[in-house]
Formats: C-alpha cells, structure tokens, sequence
C-alpha cells in the first residue's frame, strides 16, 4: 500500500463522522441526503489530494473541501440555511447517573437553542475550534477568514451564549 493509500483510509476513517457531524450542524437545510453529500465531499478530497499543501493542517484543507462543497449546495438551492436542534444529540456522550445526565440533558438542549439562533458563520467557526478542537489559525485557513476575524467572532458568540443562558431554558 502507498503512503497516499494509506494517507486517504486514514482520511475516511477519521474524518468521516466528523464530517457527517459538520454537514447536519451547519447545512440541515441542504437537500440533497446527507450521506450523498459526505461521499460528494470524499471523493472531492481524494480527487484533489495532490492539491494538499503539507505545510498545513490536514483538517483545515478537509474541511475548507467541505464547507465549500456545502456552500455550493446551499447556493444551487438559493434557500437560507436554518438550524437543526438534533445535530448535536450524538456530539455529548450520556452519563451514568441519571439525575447527571437529566441536568446534562438540559444543558445540551440550551447550548442546541442557543447555536440554533446564531448565523451560520459563527456556528462553524464554534464547531471547529470546540468540536474539532481546531487552533484559530487553522479555523482562519478552513473558513477563509483573517486570523483577528476569527478570534473576534469566536469571543462575540460565545459572549452572546453566555448573555442568553438563562434565557434559553
């Protein structure tokens, strides 16, 4: 098996939940099945891996393939993309005791309120710096954004969140 080979199994082995994961968070809307769209996302990657630069993250050039493609969708359907509530179900694992997991389950159902209501832009940009644990400068490279945007819109959400907490139960 060649390095590239091996480079792209480990790309569909770890990249394939995630990526499942950041279509239904930040594209609910987009038409086409979802599973459709993540193997469109796959093969553009495959396609194009002679196009990945080393000298940055893999994740960053993974999903910029990806939020482009999504984006290209969104765009052939000329609708606004709206939030999904169910996309984060599977992103927090449950708790072994149940009144933990009842107030865990609160909290989930919060953040979910509180992520709906936000502009797509910054819901990606969350996504991958706290679900994708993602450095700034690789979240800049993957939304296309200055480095200084990001931090920004990155403290505005979650300055936001903090604000309508209590108003989200």
């Amino acid at each position: 098996m060649t390095k590239q080979e091996e480079q792209l199994r480990r790309i569909y082995k770890d990249y394939t939940a995630p990526l499942r994961t950041y279509i239904d968070l930040n594209f609910p809307n987009i038409n086409q099945d979802r599973e459709d769209t993540l193997h469109d996302i796959l093969e553009k990657i495959v396609k194009h891996f002679d196009l990945y630069d080393s000298r940055f993250a893999l994740s960053t050039w993974i999903y910029r393939i990806a939020r482009n493609h999504c984006l290209d969708l969104v765009r052939k359907q000329k609708r606004l993309v709206s939030s999904d509530s169910e996309a984060l179900d599977h992103l927090i694992s449950p708790v072994g005791n149940p009144y933990e997991q009842m107030e865990d389950d609160m909290k989930r159902q919060r953040i979910k309120i509180l992520l709906s209501q936000l502009p797509l832009e910054e819901r990606e940009i969350l996504f991958l710096r706290f679900f994708e644990d993602m450095s700034y400068r690789d979240v800049a490279l993957a939304m296309n954004k200055p480095l200084g945007t990001v931090k920004y819109l990155i403290h505005k959400a979650k300055e936001w969140m903090k604000e309508n907490w209590e108003a989200a139960s």
